[in-house]
């Protein structure tokens, strides 16, 4: 077997440990794929974790597992015992022992002799043990003070020890990633949130994964074809100092071309394994009919990366998983509240970033280097905003994607070449620069000079037209709704709603702080320590629990149960609303939601209007009672919340003009299909030979020309305008057969006979309705290429892309 090995390995131009590793890696899909097939939550978590450490030990032999160990047993320990500060605890442990991994492995021969070692795993593991212990740590945060990644990551409660390691080494995804939250797979083993098959839909993995094995084929292929044109080996070899600037910095824009194919297979391959385990699925889309997204397991953009418009926006298009966290745990947790973000967070998440690639020399001149160049590339971008001529924007666009390239490709010298050459070489502080002083420095210079510059040329933004855009709207729905045409008259009903609305916050408000003493003396200050949860005697069965809003495990509740023999107490609550107190009874397990909709009953608010504020804080409507320790006899303030009111209000606006639209539509559907079945009747007998009345054809085209005016007076928007332009097709048609009997009924019989057209005055239309159509009709064709002309200008959209993805 190691002589088909070593054969194997010679005929691909690899040494054997890396075709060991290539192998084990590629496996991570047969291996993912029979997670589906494994019965029970437990079970799940078994396979994940025992699948992952014989691939492991498969791949790197038995010490990979021990090293795996140490991390994840720090992370745990520091949860279990102190969780005030396991974040930063494990976040300082983590990466301690990452970068004395770093250190050992750098001193060692085995890259130089074409071996691998479990360093890139343990890349991956550790962000997983950090975040896992941070979002465990935010569990204890008041939730004003999350933002919304740590309000949907959170973890209320400690996972056992089994479904940690199952989340750690699951199937192996900790080879290349990608990197993904403990939340997420606990409701993906368990079958829950946006996994849960309640809902009739299961998404199928199996399109999603060839995707991405023909795209991995693709780019080794692709890698295959150019590495031998353009190794990274040559930037060490004589003639690479002999050739002139341009062409040194062509090379430079190839090598990095060509050596990016290798990660983009890398991670092919992993996002497949992650999809057709079911991990990879993100939700539904908002088409009709809707489409699984599997964007959970992504790591890599191909065409965002090698077209990038700006170097802002690399961090979401490249490794885009690992830019994710350094987002979430790094660069939003140094930005002070209420402080804008600048250069030193950017520079710090940068420089965190080098730590966990390696202490080499490459890697951290590269992320110093990268900070530089997404600074230049938003100098550039704010002065494109800033003008409001188009051809400066076209310049400007165009400026910032030649500097993208440049810069880019210029900056990657010292991190592409790191699995390609010994350490001693590129990655060594004397090559890195001097590779970046063949071209004069020039992508070092150019984002300092960009900076520089923003200092002397200060770019002003142009005025927003969004929340004008809006208020248009508003007034627009409002004029629809009180049926007015003028939409100045239709402005004033938006503003006497909100001075109204705003004067009933202020009465409400006003009695609130009148008696803000007396409400500090009645709240009580919760208790620290945790709630809810399972005990340690617990029976681990799945039937018997359920999660509570925010996470919680808890038992699960069985109000049909005769088991316990303690019934649910009612609870008496005081509900201050204004100046006036309302007394409600109501059970100590029910929601914040079921309280709202019996305040309805007593103050006449929606349920979806109201605000309750308890402990100084606004409860959600998913939320228990009994969990946020309401007792009888607390006391409960209840708020109007104005801008749901007014949305409320706003979106019965558009739907009953909808449906207004949608009920005008089909009754002109209707006279349309009934004209069609005479239009038939007259086409039947003018093809059996016979002729009509010419009145009768006039009659029906001034009908169908009716019905065509007032769908062209409708204005409608989705479906309906699918609908409306299907309609129109369909009644031009009607009337084109029309016209073409018309014609053919006013040739001359073959034996000289005219047709004789009689005139009768006992038409179903009269003359004067026949005048009105007529005079319609050539209002319609003389009004339509203007009305085409402010369509076409309605439905044209201008796209910005923002790419200050950090700000």
């Amino acid at each position: 077997m190691e002589l088909d090995m070593e054969t194997m390995a010679a005929s691909i131009g690899v040494s054997v440990p890396v075709l060991r590793f290539l192998l084990c890696f590629v496996a991570t899909i047969p291996v993912s794929f029979l997670w589906r097939l494994v019965p029970g939550r437990l079970a799940k978590h078994t396979y994940s974790a025992f699948s992952g450490a014989l691939l492991s030990y498969l791949s790197f032999g038995f010490s990979s597992n021990l090293h795996f160990l140490v991390p994840m047993l720090l992370g745990y320990t520091a949860m279990v015992l102190y969780r005030p500060k396991c974040g930063i605890i494990t976040f300082f442990l983590g990466f301690g022992y990452l970068i004395g991994c770093h250190v050992y492995y750098m001193s060692g021969d085995a890259w130089k002799e074409g071996g691998i070692d479990a360093t890139g795993a343990l890349m991956v593991l550790t962000l997983k043990v950090i975040s896992c212990a941070i979002n465990y740590n935010d569990g204890l945060l008041k939730e004003e003070d999350l933002r919304e990644a740590q309000k949907k990551n959170q973890l209320v409660k400690l996972p056992s020890l089994l479904e940690y390691f199952g989340y750690c080494l699951c199937c192996g995804s900790h080879f290349a990633g990608p990197v993904y939250e403990m939340k997420d797979y606990l409701e993906w083993t368990e079958g829950k949130g946006i996994w849960a098959t309640d809902k009739g839909r299961k998404p199928s993995p199996y399109g999603a994964t060839v995707r991405a094995l023909l795209q991995a084929a693709i780019c080794m292929g692709l890698y295959l074809y150019l590495v031998p044109y353009h190794p990274l080996s040559r930037f060490t070899e004589p003639i690479y100092q002999e050739w002139g600037f341009w062409k040194k910095l062509s090379y430079q824009y190839m090598s990095g071309f060509t050596a990016r194919w290798k990660y983009y297979f890398i991670w092919s391959i992993s996002e497949a394994a992650v999809i057709i385990s079911g991990l990879g699925f993100s939700g539904w889309t908002e088409s009709s009919p809707p489409k699984p997204k599997w964007d959970r397991a992504k790591n890599v953009d191909i065409l965002g990366v090698e077209l990038a418009k700006s170097a802002v926006v690399i961090p979401t298009v490249w490794n885009i998983q690992v830019s994710t966290w350094l987002r979430h745990y790094v660069y939003d947790r140094l930005v002070t509240k209420g402080k804008k973000p600048g250069f030193l967070q950017l520079l710090a998440t940068q420089t965190v970033s080098a730590v966990w690639h390696g202490l080499y020399p490459g890697y951290i001149i590269f992320f110093v280097q990268s900070a530089l160049m997404i600074a230049g590339s938003r100098v550039i971008y704010r002065w494109e905003q800033a003008t409001n001529m188009a051809l400066l924007k076209n310049v400007f666009a165009l400026m910032n994607f030649a500097y993208t390239l440049l810069v880019l490709n210029y900056s990657c010298v010292g991190f592409m070449v790191s699995l390609s050459l010994s350490l001693s070489e590129v990655l060594s502080m004397r090559e890195t620069i001097a590779s970046y002083g063949s071209v004069y420095y020039i992508g070092t210079i150019l984002p300092i000079t960009l900076i520089l510059l923003s200092y002397i040329i200060p770019a002003k933004p142009a005025r927003s037209k969004a929340r004008k855009q809006q208020q248009t709207d508003k007034c627009q729905l409002a004029a629809d709704f009180f049926g007015h045409s003028d939409i100045e008259l239709a402005f004033c009903h938006v503003l006497l709603f909100k001075v109204c609305s705003y004067n009933a916050t202020l009465q409400v408000f006003w009695g609130v702080a009148s008696k803000s003493r007396k409400v500090e003396g009645m709240f009580s200050i919760p208790n620290k320590k945790s709630i809810g949860g399972a005990g340690e005697g617990s029976v681990n069965n799945p039937e018997e629990w359920e999660v509570r809003p925010g996470g919680m495990l808890v038992q699960k509740r069985d109000l049909n149960s005769n088991q316990s023999c303690v019934p649910i107490p009612t609870i008496k609550i005081r509900v201050k609303y204004g100046s006036t107190y309302h007394e409600i009874r109501i059970s100590s397990q029910a929601s914040f939601g079921e309280l709202k909709k019996m305040l309805a009953d007593h103050t006449g608010l929606h349920p979806l209007d109201q605000k309750l504020i308890y402990k100084n804080k606004e409860r959600d409507s998913k939320a228990y009672l009994d969990v946020l320790r309401v007792k009888d006899g607390s006391k409960i303030v209840l708020v109007e919340d104005i801008a749901s009111k007014e949305k409320r209000c706003l979106e019965m606006l558009k739907t009953t003009r909808i449906e207004k639209s949608s009920k005008s539509l089909s009754q002109i559907s209707l006279e349309v299909d009934k004209f069609a079945q005479q239009v038939k009747v007259l086409e039947t007998t003018i093809s059996r030979g016979s002729k009509v009345q010419l009145v009768d054809v006039e009659n029906l085209t001034g009908v169908l020309m009716t019905c065509l005016v007032k769908l062209d007076e409708m204005v409608v928007n989705g479906e309906l305008k699918l609908q409306k332009t299907m309609l129109e097709k369909k009644v031009q048609k009607h009337i084109e057969t029309l016209d073409a009997m018309k014609l053919q009924n006013t040739i001359p019989r073959r034996n000289g006979d005219k047709i004789l057209v009689k005139q009768n005055d006992q038409h179903s239309i009269g003359k004067g309705q026949k005048v009105q159509i007529q005079e319609k009709q050539k209002s319609l064709t003389a009004q339509r290429p203007m009305m085409q002309q402010t369509r076409m200008q309605s439905d044209s959209v201008v796209f910005t892309t923002k790419w200050e993805t950090f700000e």
